[in-house]
């Protein structure tokens, strides 16, 4: 934690963490009913072409999180602040 922070600071940055923790796995689990339900759409013009750019970007950003996940091990953290003394890391795919 930065000196400058108290510990208020510090616990109201990690309940807004988790928060955003929560609300990003709601918008998967919603993208799981998207992909579940496509039967119901599969007349619109052009679906195809979306769902080959969507497949594209799915793989890439997988790639790109097993590249993260390789780099930090165990200091991996899903919070969007770092686990207590892992180092800050500059390379790979930051």
């Amino acid at each position: 934690m930065p000196e400058n922070m108290s510990q208020d600071d510090s616990t109201t940055i990690r309940d807004r963490g988790v928060a955003w923790v929560v609300a990003q796995g709601l918008i998967f689990v919603f993208f799981l009913i998207a992909v579940f339900a496509d039967d119901a759409v599969s007349g619109i013009p052009g679906l195809v072409f979306v769902w080959i750019i969507g497949v594209g970007v799915a793989v890439a950003g997988s790639a790109l999180t097993v590249w993260a996940v390789v780099l930090h091990g165990s200091r991996l953290s899903p919070l969007p602040f770092p686990v207590d003394g892992a180092p800050v890391i500059d390379s790979g795919p930051y």
